[in-house]
This record gives C-alpha cells, structure tokens and sequence, in this order.
C-alpha cells in the first residue's frame, strides 16, 4: 500500500489512532533501514574481500615476473661471459 493510501484511509480516524499509526510506520521503516544498512555493509565487506584477494594474487603475479626477469638477466650474463 502506498503512503498516500495509508492517509487517506487514516484520515478519518481520531488523532491519537493517527499519531499511533504513523508512529508504527515510522519505527517499521526504521526498522527496514537498519536491515538494508546492515546487508549493505555484508556486501561491502564480501567486495573488500575479493578486492583483496585480487591484489595479493596481482602481488605475487608481479613477483613471479621479477623473479623471471632475474634469472633471465643472470642467465644472458652468464652466457655473455661464456661467449
């Protein structure tokens, strides 16, 4: 139901019932606010992880190609001595 309905409806009814409704409608909403910022922050930590595990997996990329570049380097040295 949409909130416009909801006024309608309540529009006949006392003050008090009113207030009391939308009290209930404020605290629902409340309430569903605190469990979407709640499963928004789940999501947010599950991308931190994966970005985290992409850049230590980049890391050690990096580092195997280093390595590479260095025995590479000492391998044409050596063989440069040799010739």
């Amino acid at each position: 139901m949409e909130l416009h309905e909801v006024a309608e409806k309540i529009k006949i009814l006392p003050q008090k019932q009113k207030m009391a409704i939308l009290e209930l409608i404020a605290i629902k909403s409340a309430s569903d606010m605190k469990e979407l910022v709640i499963e928004l922050d789940k999501l947010n930590n599950k991308i931190d992880l994966k970005f985290e595990g992409m850049n230590s997996k980049y890391t050690i990329l990096i580092g195997m190609i280093s390595f590479l570049g260095l025995v590479i380097t000492v391998v044409s040295i050596i063989v440069g001595l040799k010739g």
